[in-house]
This record gives C-alpha cells, sequence and structure tokens, in this order.
C-alpha cells in the first residue's frame, strides 16, 4: 500500500485562504478609531473629574454674564459654554483673528497674565449696543479705536468678575484688565510652549455670533490642578472642616448678584391709539393705584405686591408668591 504525502507547494497553496481570511478578520475586527496624540512633554491635566468641575464654573460664569449683559444692552443676546481645553500658549495666540480684541489680565501676586479675547462680530456687536445702535452692526476690518476699546472693557470687566467668583471655591484669584493688544504677536507675558486653559464662550445675538475667550496659564492654576479628585476624601473631615466649607459655599452663593425688575400689570390700547402717539403724549394706563405689581428675578416672575414709599423713595411691598403672569383688571 502506498501512502502519497503532499508536496509543499501544495501545502502553502492550502494555507493561503487561511492566512488570507485571517487577515480579513483582522482587518473588520479592527475599525478605524479616533487617535489622539499624547504630548509626553506637556500631558493634558484636564482629566474627566476636573472637566466636570470645570463645566460647572463656567456655567456660572456664562450666566452672570448673560444676565448683566441683557441689563445693560437692552437686547437679546445668547450665551453658550463650548468647552475647556489644555493648549500651549503659541497655539492660541495662533488661533486668534487679525486684528484681534484682546484684554490682557493681571493675575495678582503671581507674576502670571491672562488673555480674554473677543471675535471680531462679538466685538463689534457689544461696541454697538453699548453707544446706543440697535441695528444690525456693520463689521469692519479695522482694530477697536481707543473709545470702542474703552467701551468694550466694562464688558471684560463684568465678565472677569464672575470668573473670580466662579474659581474663588478652588483658587483664590485676584484680577484686573491691565491692558489691551489688537496683534496677537506681539502679546507677551506667558511664554510661547507654557501650557494654558482657554475657556470658549460662544455668543448668540441679533445679526450674527461670536466667541469669547478666556485664557489663564495652568502655572496660575496649580492648586486646583494639583488637589485630589478623590470623591470620598473630598467629603471626610472634621465637623469643623465641612461647617466651614458650607460656610463659604453660602457665602458665595449669597454674594451673587441677580437683576430684579418691577413691571407693572400689562394692558392694551387700540391701534388708532397707537398711531397717534407722538412726542409728549400721555398713556392712560387704566390700572387702578392700588393695582398688584410684578417682581422678576432674572427672568422669572417670582412675587406680586403693592407700589408704595419707603424713606422718601419709591418701593414694593411684597404680598405672596406668583408663577401666574398678572394682567390689568
Amino acid at each position: 500500500m502506498t501512502v502519497r504525502t503532499a508536496s509543499p507547494m501544495a501545502q502553502i497553496d492550502s494555507d493561503r485562504p487561511h492566512a488570507t481570511a485571517r487577515r480579513a478578520v483582522r482587518a473588520t475586527a479592527r475599525p478605524d478609531a479616533d487617535v489622539q496624540a499624547y504630548d509626553f512633554r506637556r500631558p493634558s491635566r484636564v482629566s474627566r473629574e476636573r472637566q466636570r468641575t470645570l463645566t460647572a464654573m463656567y456655567e456660572r460664569v456664562v450666566k452672570s454674564l448673560e444676565s448683566a449683559l441683557v441689563s445693560r444692552l437692552r437686547d437679546t443676546i445668547d450665551l453658550r459654554f463650548q468647552g475647556v481645553e489644555q493648549v500651549t500658549f503659541g497655539e492660541y495666540i495662533h488661533s486668534l483673528s487679525i486684528p484681534c480684541s484682546a484684554y490682557l489680565i493681571d493675575i495678582h501676586k503671581t507674576g502670571h497674565c491672562g488673555v480674554m479675547d473677543f471675535q471680531r462680530e462679538l466685538a463689534f456687536y457689544l461696541v454697538d449696543r453699548l453707544f446706543g445702535g440697535s441695528h444690525e452692526p456693520q463689521l469692519m476690518d479695522r482694530a477697536l479705536t481707543p473709545i470702542e476699546r474703552m467701551a468694550l472693557s466694562t464688558v471684560a470687566e463684568r465678565a472677569l468678575v464672575a470668573c473670580v467668583e466662579a474659581w474663588h471655591d478652588q483658587v483664590k484669584l485676584t484680577m484686573s484688565v491691565s491692558g489691551f493688544e489688537s496683534i496677537p504677536e506681539i502679546i507677551q507675558g506667558i511664554g510661547r510652549e507654557d501650557p494654558v486653559l482657554v475657556a470658549n464662550i460662544e455668543a448668540t445675538f441679533t445679526g450674527g455670533r461670536g466667541l469669547l475667550s478666556i485664557c489663564l496659564p495652568l502655572a496660575a492654576l496649580e492648586s486646583f490642578f494639583s488637589q485630589s479628585t478623590d470623591r470620598v476624601s473630598r467629603g471626610v473631615g472634621t465637623a469643623e472642616d465641612r461647617a466651614e466649607n458650607r460656610r463659604l459655599t453660602e457665602s458665595t452663593l449669597r454674594a451673587t448678584h441677580v437683576p430684579v425688575a418691577v413691571r407693572l400689570p400689562e394692558f392694551s390700547i387700540t391701534l388708532a391709539e397707537l398711531l397717534e402717539l407722538q412726542d409728549g403724549s400721555v398713556i392712560s394706563l387704566r390700572i387702578p393705584p392700588n393695582a398688584p405689581v410684578v417682581l422678576r428675578v432674572g427672568n422669572q416672575q417670582r412675587f406680586t405686591g403693592r407700589f408704595g414709599k419707603a424713606n422718601g423713595m419709591k418701593a414694593m411691598r411684597v404680598d405672596e408668591e406668583s408663577a401666574e403672569p398678572i394682567t390689568a383688571p
């Protein structure tokens, strides 16, 4: 009986389909993944835990600044927090437009400085509204004038106050606007390779949208990034420690400024009466002297009451809480 063995070439040929199948399996088992480069010289320090903390902090900044802008501009503007990212200062500088509207931030007693930049569309919109404009602002391919910079600096300072309040529980910062620069490459105070934390806030307004960015060096926030992120360890402590944390939290909340407005009940007039209005016209509100008035906190109606006087000035007596709009009888 003769036994035939397969030739080496035949064995190779029979292995080829299996090898091809194995390669196909490996190819399908490894779909394209979102691969991110890791910088060993400047590793990212914004972990998921700190990301959540930073998001909560800057959401407070957004709400505080939005409320102040709506009250100041007498116009609708919507601010949304887009997120924070760690980049080098050089990368941040290269992302700014030319010319830019960048305010330099002096972080007192640290030797560091930061930058707050208003995108061109947002800068010209705010300048237009601060000077009493009511139409779609005209965008110009130029740097802001000294008068425009001075007007816009009031918004920068208000945003800086909100930022200091938000960071208060994590890092005690004292910051102020120290200058203005319209050419990104001239901005000094931070090394080009130094890591910075950039918070981006998008503003939507009449006629467009723009970005507000707040850049702070990580060196000034070292105590925040070096502290433990263990939830359990942060919750333990003596009774005195917990009482002190509660006191600090309450004092921060109580120091937060909220806009309050008192409004008369809604009333209506005919179209003919509206067309007859001119300078010096007197409108009859058809509202009795003791009609209830509405106290609004932010954009919410909270209380109803009556008009009166206190210490020779207009005042309101709060009668009860109210969640329904008040109309004229």
